[in-house]
């Protein structure tokens, strides 16, 4: 399971696939007060990236990708990144 709901954030774990987008979904609906971990996440599908672009959460920490550390992450800090 690559999307785990734990008691202070949604944390994405490993690869996470475009398979993985309903489940992110389903976890961002059911717990909107949530932020989203990264920090445990290694490559990151684009369909996954654009529910975390549009979510609008807190992010915690960084994923392994050294491409989204590198060009995804800086546009998402002028956001709510922590």
């Amino acid at each position: 399971m690559t999307i785990v709901l734990s008691g202070s954030a949604i944390e994405l774990h490993g690869a996470c696939g475009v398979e993985d987008a309903e489940e992110l979904l389903t976890a961002l609906e059911a717990k909107p007060q949530l932020p989203v971990s990264l920090v445990h996440a290694g490559d990151i599908h684009t369909a996954v990236w654009q529910l975390i672009l549009l979510c609008e959460r807190d992010l915690e920490g960084e994923p392994a990708s050294d491409f989204a550390v590198r060009y995804l992450l800086p546009t998402l800090k002028n956001r709510k990144v922590k």
